[in-house]
């Protein structure tokens, strides 16, 4: 299930395209997509669902105030309950959400909704009162209206007929066709959230799903939240009863920073990815979206490059309120006084023209915002870390193969 998150302070903002999840999905990866969205902790957000098949539960639900983690949770169930009828799921949800009062489910409802379709009937294909009157009479209407005289049948208004029927029998209409409840009551297998989520004073930064390819029983796989302390990484590591570094495997990472996925092979990355994590544990939030954003636009191959990306972090300057190059343009314009609201403007290419300027002036525009850097002082700080990195010593691990010496030093530090 994919939906779009966005902020109601850029609502009307052509400009504006928030920011769309799939789900289930993490935490951390909602964080990220809070600042994609440009929404800030605390600030109001706005949810939909944006992918076709599920579009018509943002008509029966408050899907726009719903809880994330029941939306992970419904995101699962329609998964795992991926080969129920559609069109049976939107009529019992239908039925349903017309014997509410306000007309609107819960998340709660929507999952216990998949355990309550037996209660309804369904009759695709029909989507008018017309139809549903051909249909009342092709059934017979006997028991719907008592005993009809054979004259009486050909005077009948159809329309009319599947308007009496629908009323009579508290009917819905639904993009798949028609439903009525058969059988009364409903089920709550799910009883919704009990308990209110506490929210970490400073949430993870990454998280991997790990696993030890050399012991496949049962427990072999285990989530660890970075940064973490050597002693914990410890205790992963007798868990998951890892002998050598290279037994433990990253079948999975969750990041702030989605590009960090792409930087991961093995496990034998996991005591940089830790010392990553705990440097950008140390940032404020903004510097966080200006890390992303930089990061996103250097597209780093390695680790080590995106550790050393923080210290050249004040090369950069980072604008968060430029959307799009649409934005930027009408930015520009309204630098220079123009009223871009003007009738005038009706059909100017905004985006066309703010590419173009952004092009001419060096700007580069992210998930997160547009970039600029200064050359000089990038190439500066590269040549002192390279420098740094030259003069470091190297220790001498004793005698044995260059990967028992590594393998040797990663042990030492908790692999």
């Amino acid at each position: 299930m994919e939906i779009k998150i966005s902020s109601p302070a850029y609502e009307g903002d052509p400009f504006y395209r928030g920011a769309v999840l799939r789900l289930p999905a993490s935490r951390l990866e909602l964080l990220d997509a809070m600042d994609i969205a440009r929404i800030r902790k605390g600030e109001a957000m706005k949810i939909s669902i944006t992918d076709f098949n599920h579009l018509f539960l943002n008509k029966y639900a408050d899907i726009e105030h719903a809880d994330f983690e029941e939306l992970n949770l419904l995101s699962r169930e329609l998964h795992r309950n991926y080969g129920v009828d559609r069109g049976r799921y939107e009529n019992a949800i239908a039925i349903y959400a017309s014997e509410q009062k306000d007309g609107l489910l819960s998340c709660k409802d929507l999952i216990n909704a998949l355990f309550n379709m037996d209660r309804f009937d369904f009759y695709p294909g029909i989507y008018s009162l017309k139809t549903l009157g051909e249909h009342t009479l092709d059934e017979g209407l006997e028991a719907l209206m008592g005993p009809i005289p054979d004259e009486v049948y050909p005077l009948l208004d159809l329309e009319k007929l599947g308007s009496y029927a629908k009323e009579q029998e508290g009917g819905v209409f639904t993009s798949s066709g028609y439903g009525v409840r058969c059988r009364s009551g409903w089920d709550e297998v799910y009883p919704g959230l009990r308990r209110e989520r506490q929210e970490q004073e400073k949430p993870a930064m990454i998280a991997v799903y790990l696993e030890n390819d050399k012991c496949m029983e049962s427990g072999s796989k285990l989530w660890l939240e970075l940064p973490c302390e050597k002693a914990e990484m410890e205790r992963v590591r007798g868990v998951l009863r890892v002998q050598r570094p290279g037994d433990l495997q990253i079948l999975k990472i969750r990041s702030q920073v989605p590009h960090l996925k792409y930087l991961i092979d093995t496990g034998e990355d996991l005591e940089k990815l830790n010392q990553l994590a705990k440097e950008l544990a140390k940032l404020e939030p903004e510097e966080l979206i200006k890390y992303k954003a930089v990061l996103e636009y250097l597209d780093e191959e390695s680790l080590t490059e995106a550790i050393g990306l923080i210290e050249r972090l004040d090369a950069y300057t980072v604008c968060p309120e430029h959307l799009s190059y649409g934005d930027c343009g009408r930015a520009y314009l309204q630098k220079q006084g123009i009223d871009c609201t003007d009738p005038a403007f009706l059909g100017f290419d905004f985006e066309a023209y703010g590419k173009r300027r952004c092009e001419e002036e060096g700007i580069i525009l992210t998930s997160y915002g547009s970039i600029t850097c200064v050359k000089e002082q990038v190439e500066e700080q590269i040549e002192k870390q390279t420098e740094a990195s030259r003069e470091e010593p190297t220790e001498d691990l004793g005698k044995g193969s260059e990967r028992e010496e590594a393998e040797s030093m990663d042990l030492r530090m908790g692999m």
